[in-house]
């Protein structure tokens, strides 16, 4: 595990710098025009290109080193704010952050992927999910810490350009040992072209249905991760520190269950294991919707934060654990698409459901709609090979 720790690491430190920047240009575009309409575009910046990009690097995972694919993408994303920083700093109009949101996300779609395929060739073998758990662990760490030091660089007096300087550092810094770090390379794939990546499906079932799971389940899913704030100010008569203890609650969720993931997830079968924990995560955002009392409420929102690292381990592992090597970068982009588009889309539905429906209401049907499927998919998801899950266990035990 060393050779991932030493991986994980930096990259979770240029991770902590570019959310302090994401938050910094949101507030500044908020700030500087006030518009809503200013927001959506913003927000369409940060969003398009990572799907475009996501689709289209499957491919060139598969056939170039993915080491140098994450060096080159964390160079366009500092070489940006770099940009970015020198023209703040010359006076120049604010308008410069639209195109770098969208060199971010663009950088995004193919880091998210890359990032997740290199990690099964820094693994020891039955140490996935473990590896998977950290990944998440370090995740929340940096959700945790992101706002607070955000806010923190925001109201100095450099603002916005304290915030570029960081995410250039650590990048630099993330590029630098990723560098010197040595990676196992994988044979050349000729199997496809990039515009025919989904070939990838039609000759495994199981894929296609966890993918489409997860699909589904992060479109339902979506009012409990962007309309919280929302519940709060309707249902509790929101005051800040109220928002406050929501993120926190849903934080401490995650840190938690990132720790007992990376501890315990080896010893769950991948098969029903993350139908389990999303199981757990409908059930909790229905009784949210049908509770309203703020203590229960914060107790919910932790069980939601210490679900969701295992969920993401655990199916993160299982599309690992099943993909050939060489086509591990068509599989996790895949992934990577099936939650970057669902849940945008889940507020299509959810986001003006809220405005004819007491929230509440909303929270429920979300909650069991995913507690449904999640019912159907322990009968159905993952691998049709119920005997390693059986062979994955025991493994992990005996190491």
């Amino acid at each position: 595990m060393a050779r991932f720790l030493l991986f994980l690491v930096p990259q979770s430190l240029s991770l902590f710098g570019s959310s302090v920047l994401q938050f910094a240009i949101i507030w500044t575009i908020v700030y500087r025009y006030g518009s809503g309409s200013m927001l959506f575009l913003a927000t369409m910046a940060g969003f398009v290109p990572q799907v475009i990009s996501s689709y289209l690097i499957g491919p060139v995972l598969d056939r170039k080193p993915r080491k140098a694919l994450i060096i080159l993408s964390d160079g366009i994303s500092a070489a940006g704010a770099l940009a970015a920083l020198v023209s703040v700093l010359g006076g120049r109009n604010t308008a410069v952050l639209f195109p770098l949101l969208g060199i971010r996300s663009l950088c995004q779609g193919i880091q998210a992927p890359a990032y997740a395929a290199v990690l099964p060739q820094l693994v020891p073998e039955g140490r996935i999910v473990r590896a998977n758990g950290l990944k998440g662990l370090s995740s929340a760490i940096v959700m945790m810490l992101a706002p607070p030091a955000a806010g923190f660089l925001f109201s100095s007096s450099y603002g916005l350009i304290s915030s570029l300087f960081l995410d250039i550092v650590t990048a630099v810094l993330a590029m630098s040992v990723l560098a010197a770090q040595k990676i196992p390379g994988i044979e050349a794939s000729s199997d496809s072209l990039p515009h025919d990546m989904t070939a990838l499906l039609k000759g495994d079932r199981a894929l296609l249905s966890m993918l489409a799971f997860n699909a589904v389940a992060t479109f339902l899913i979506s009012p409990g991760a962007f309309m919280t704030p929302l519940l709060i100010k309707r249902e509790y008569d929101a005051v800040p520190l109220m928002l406050s203890l929501s993120e926190m609650s849903y934080s401490a969720g995650m840190i938690a269950g990132g720790l007992a993931a990376a501890a315990f997830g080896d010893r769950i079968g991948r098969r029903h294991g993350y139908a389990r924990f999303l199981l757990i995560y409908g059930v909790c955002l229905l009784l949210i919707g049908i509770i309203h009392d703020f203590p229960a409420y914060m107790i919910l929102n932790l069980c939601i934060g210490l679900s969701t690292p295992f969920y993401s381990a655990l199916l993160s592992s299982a599309v690992q654990e099943r993909t050939d090597e060489n086509a591990m970068g068509r599989a996790m982009a895949l992934l990577s698409l099936s939650t970057s588009v669902s849940l945008p889309l889940g507020m299509v539905l959810f986001g003006p459901l809220a405005d004819a429906l007491p929230i509440r209401a909303v929270f429920a049907i979300s909650g069991a709609a995913a507690a449904s499927l999640a019912l159907a998919g322990s009968c159905h998801a993952g691998d049709n090979h119920p005997q390693r899950d059986q062979e994955q266990v025991e493994g992990s035990q005996k190491r």
